[in-house]
């Protein structure tokens, strides 16, 4: 019995649930047409080495999921999750409400730093030298602020205008 390799298998998986993403009568010859040229790519002989084949076989599942996912919005196509309730496509493994935005648990951490400096500094005075760890740890946590709000932007200017903020 021989067996795929497993980038085979994790690419073909990735474009079979890209193409779950699509309209009905769009997913099967959409599989099959992704799932065509995906061999091509693994069996390409001017690619050498297994390797790069393998890696350009993954960026081509990865450009499917992402290129499924216009596909589907564009045909004005939502599965059954994202209509309003959490309905599952699978028994063992349920969708999941959504988790929090990014940039939120680093904002958290950047504010606990922070506020954990302010105590420090409250309960041990520095007695005439500059407090060089707080100094560091307000300079990190006001970092980890930052990036927290740069990943909080670029995550509210990726979500869809007609879903609510939740």
């Amino acid at each position: 019995m021989t067996r795929r390799p497993r980038v085979q298998r994790l690419a073909e998986h990735w474009i079979r649930r890209a193409c779950g993403r699509l309209p009905q009568d769009d997913r099967d010859e959409r599989n099959r047409e992704w799932t065509a040229e995906l061999q091509a790519i693994l069996a390409d002989p001017d690619l050498r080495g297994a390797a790069r084949r393998h890696v350009r076989a993954l960026r081509y599942a990865a450009g499917v999921r992402r290129g499924a996912r216009r596909l589907g919005r564009a045909a004005g196509w939502q599965p059954a999750a994202a209509s309003g309730g959490w309905a599952s496509r699978s028994a063992r493994r349920p969708l999941q409400p959504p988790g929090l935005p990014d940039g939120v648990v680093t904002g958290l951490a950047a504010a606990s730093m922070w506020l954990g400096a302010i105590v420090v500094a409250r309960l041990i005075p520095p007695h005439g030298t500059p407090d060089y760890p707080a100094l560091a740890i307000s300079a990190i946590a006001e970092a980890l602020g930052a990036v927290a709000a740069v990943r909080f932007i670029r995550w509210l200017r990726r979500k869809p205008p007609e879903a609510p903020l939740r």
